[in-house]
């Protein structure tokens, strides 16, 4: 079952996103997501077809893990709200993860 998942970062951070995934009846019951593969894509809007980046996630600790990098934004608009979304990509498994919004801010000061 898809969860919404909203989250703030910053122009030219690393980030570590961690999903938990759950059954499809009931975002109460946790599933374990061993062998799954999935994709994290980073959108401009949450209807558009292709992704301005996207990321293969890593099973660790019963839930999932992508690491967005910091070139990966710094090309991108700040002060924007994207849209991002987390897929099972398994043959004969496709599913929607996770949903939501990603605030871009601007950093003070990059490195």
């Amino acid at each position: 079952m898809a969860v919404t998942n909203n989250f703030v970062m910053y122009k030219g951070e690393d980030i570590l996103l961690k999903f938990d995934v759950y059954s499809a009846t009931s975002t109460s019951t946790k599933v374990d997501p061993t062998g799954y593969t999935t994709l994290f894509s980073w959108k401009l809007n949450a209807e558009d077809t292709s992704a301005l980046f996207t990321v293969a996630g890593a099973v660790t600790s019963c839930h999932i893990e992508v690491t967005v990098a910091s070139c990966q934004t710094l090309s991108l608009s700040s002060q924007l709200n994207y849209a991002h979304d987390l897929w099972r990509t398994d043959a004969g498994s496709l599913a929607c993860l996770s949903i939501g919004q990603a605030a871009l801010n601007m950093s003070v000061h990059l490195p």
